[in-house]
């Protein structure tokens, strides 16, 4: 819910950069190197994270960067530093969303796609796993219900109200993706053997009556 509470910053950009002194088509080219930073910050963040294992570690530094520009933007009255950390800070709502979302599905669909030696998953039945996955996105989105009304004309051309929300939407992600971190790593759920819950989940499909591929065929 922060991270795409902070996200609706991105439909109020062209209204940011005419805030800014920019309008017209001159005002549009302005806003390419937001999409461009945020296109970079996003690879950036998706190829480290994997690599290092480490996505809540990557979510949180992303998040504290964001939080430290759109500060900036709120304390600084010179239109180009506030245009230079909108940039940043747009690259870093862009780029701790998907991780977020990236983070939860391998906690909740790893049994099938990893190894046995998997911690901290959301076991099984599938229903449980597909609830977790409709309740995670419901609640997401439901952000976009109130994150709307945080960029109002009358707040121009500082827009005040609008980053405080989102410096403060940034900074909560930042210490909650280290709470979860802990709490999953002091509560991790008992490692499962992929093939028999599988199997054994089959199984159970089969003996209600419904037609369910084997065991092989749905890791396949």
């Amino acid at each position: 819910m922060l991270g795409t509470g902070a996200q609706t910053i991105q439909y109020f950009v062209p209204t940011l950069i005419g805030a800014l002194g920019w309008t017209g088509p001159v005002g549009q080219y302005h806003t390419i190197p937001l999409y461009a930073c945020a296109f970079v910050f996003i690879l950036a963040a998706a190829w480290g994270s994997d690599y290092y294992q480490n996505k809540p570690m990557f979510i949180s530094g992303l998040a504290l960067f964001g939080t430290v520009c759109f500060i900036i933007c709120v304390a600084s009255t010179n239109h180009m530093v506030q245009y230079v950390f909108i940039i940043f800070g747009l690259g870093c709502i862009y780029a701790t969303c998907p991780l977020i979302l990236i983070w939860v599905s391998i906690s909740i669909l790893s049994p099938y796609f990893t190894n046995k030696q998997v911690p901290n998953v959301i076991g099984f039945p599938a229903q449980k796993r597909a609830v977790a996955i409709a309740f995670v996105n419901g609640m997401g989105n439901c952000a976009s219900i109130y994150g709307v009304f945080l960029w109002p004309k009358t707040d121009a051309p500082r827009y005040i109200p609008g980053f405080s929300a989102t410096t403060v939407f940034m900074g909560g992600i930042v210490i909650l993706a280290q709470v979860m971190a802990f709490l999953i790593k002091k509560y991790p759920n008992e490692n499962v053997d992929t093939d028999e819950a599988v199997a054994r989940e089959i199984e159970r499909k089969r003996q209600q009556g419904l037609q369910v591929p084997a065991a092989k065929q749905v890791e396949a």
